[in-house]
């Protein structure tokens, strides 16, 4: 049999195990009342137990995070889009400008050669009648 360890160890004696089951109620209460109540765990202390407000300003947080993230690769993205479009819409109106550009100079000589044709026309029109009139008179 093991020798004792300290004075305490020898004063051992069993008792029933109604006087334990007792024992063992009579400390679990003081326990509660000595350690029922214990102050909130500061935001700091790791290793204090999640609680359930906890978790759900967790999941809150998260969900945020989620919806943000969501709305900012939206929003990206619909940045992105409409800056495309911006400089095709830009392309297309210096194109636009180009060609009108172009068909009002197309138009200007044209418009000088109708009117080189009119002036010669006029000129023709003037010889004839002048031609006419001298042989009916």
């Amino acid at each position: 049999m093991p020798q004792p360890s300290s004075p305490r160890d020898s004063d051992y004696v069993p008792t029933d195990r109604e006087d334990v089951d007792k024992k063992e109620s009579e400390d679990s209460h003081s326990d509660e009342l000595l350690h029922g109540y214990s102050p909130p765990p500061s935001p700091n202390d790791e290793d204090a137990p999640i609680t359930q407000t906890d978790l759900k300003a967790l999941n809150e947080k998260l969900d945020s995070i989620i919806a943000s993230s969501t709305v900012s690769s939206s929003q990206a993205y619909s940045e992105a889009a409409v800056k495309e479009i911006n400089m095709a819409a830009t392309t297309n109106a210096s194109n636009a400008n180009d060609a009108i550009f172009n068909l009002n100079a197309s138009i200007r000589k044209e418009q000088e050669s109708i009117e080189k044709l009119q002036a010669n026309n006029s000129v023709d029109n003037s010889a004839f009648q002048t031609s006419i009139s001298s042989r009916f008179s």
